[in-house]
């Protein structure tokens, strides 16, 4: 978990959220409606809007570094699902024959 001013390119965002000082999440919709309302029209104004309030953009997130792993972890996944189906249905074949 990192404030969203410190996230990395190619980052995989996974959640984001805000949080007031006391750490209690608020409604990110009503917050821009307020920021709205105070003539805040931007993104960056919006940031500045929140650091005023004392309030942080949070973001849970994974890197761009961890891509692969995660692409082997799901690769593998399948592919032992696939070992498991095919002898399922090898060893379903073979009792329906007898």
């Amino acid at each position: 978990m990192l404030p969203s001013n410190q996230v990395t390119m190619g980052a995989w965002i996974t959640d984001s959220w805000i949080q007031d000082a006391a750490g209690h999440h608020l409604d990110p919709k009503r917050l821009r409606l307020e920021a709205r309302a105070s003539g805040v029209n931007s993104p960056d104004a919006f940031s500045a809007w929140l650091s005023q309030h004392h309030y942080t953009s949070w973001v849970s997130y994974q890197p761009g570094s961890r891509f692969w792993h995660f692409q082997i972890v799901e690769a593998s996944t399948y592919a032992a699902l696939a070992l498991v189906l095919a002898g399922a249905t090898i060893w379903w074949l073979r009792r329906r024959a007898t």
